[in-house]
């Protein structure tokens, strides 16, 4: 929660800058790539049991499911997605050519999808 809560400090900050620090740059891409990882080990290993079992019909999968096994896959696939969507403001800037920039359209797009992933 600490690093996600850096990370948010991070892009804020950085979204005011007009002239970008390097520096403050390279540690919102760090703590959110870290963050990134570390949610997604959370959510994959702990949460849902992924990779604990190698029975077949339901690989990668915990042993007791209540769902059908192609929901769980489905599940990991749009939550790898969604954790992943703070690369859309930077992939914007690289395409543009310029200064990175966090737009309000692009604060409501991740907002409406932290909430679906959430739910």
């Amino acid at each position: 929660m600490c690093v996600q809560g850096g990370a948010i400090y991070f892009a804020l900050y950085a979204s005011h800058l007009n002239n970008m620090n390097y520096t403050v740059f390279y540690a919102f891409i760090g703590l959110n790539t870290f963050s990134t990882i570390y949610s997604l080990y959370w959510d994959l290993y702990m949460d849902w049991g992924f990779f604990r079992t190698q029975e077949s019909g339901k690989r990668f999968l915990r042993h007791k499911l209540l769902y059908p096994v192609r929901f769980y896959y489905f599940a990991a696939i749009t939550n790898t997605l969604m954790r992943l969507m703070w690369l859309l403001p930077l992939f914007k800037a690289w395409y543009r050519g310029s200064n990175f920039e966090v737009s309000h359209s692009d604060v409501t797009v991740l907002a409406i999808v932290e909430a679906l992933r959430r739910t």
